[in-house]
């Protein structure tokens, strides 16, 4: 995952940590990752807390990529963190706007397929609550 989003680029107290050279990071993948977590977070509940671990990781690396000690004062330098919480906060919006019980989409659609759809939108809703506690922790 460092290799993926860092490249070549040393942390902080590495041998080769050069201050000005400046920090660049691909956002397209950057994007791809926040996404890629959440997705996988809000629908396997179970792993919340690994993938909230592994943000907070990603946030520490890219803290000391940039120079900064990973301290709870500098988070407000992370461009990841930030990433992710506009994504979840996105992304529970959109759930939030969407009616839970819709009338039936088309009538091909059979009280079965309606109730499905009902469940993994909640099972979302819970997912997506679930990971922003893990984060908050």
């Amino acid at each position: 995952m460092r290799g993926l989003l860092f490249g070549e680029r040393k942390k902080l107290g590495e041998p080769g940590f050069d201050s000005k050279v400046p920090y660049e990071i691909d956002d397209e993948k950057q994007t791809v990752v926040v996404q890629t977590i959440f997705r996988k977070a809000q629908t396997e509940h179970t792993y919340a807390g690994f993938y909230s671990e592994l943000c907070s990781e990603i946030v520490r690396l890219e803290l000391q990529m940039k120079g900064y000690e990973p301290k709870l004062s500098m988070i407000k330098y992370s461009d990841f963190r930030k990433k992710l919480l506009d994504y979840c906060r996105d992304q529970f919006q959109k759930l939030l706007s969407q009616p839970i019980q819709e009338e039936k989409k088309d009538e091909k659609e059979t009280e079965d397929d309606r109730k499905e759809r009902e469940e993994r939108t909640k099972h979302k809703l819970m997912g997506n609550i679930e990971f922003i506690g893990e984060l908050f922790k």
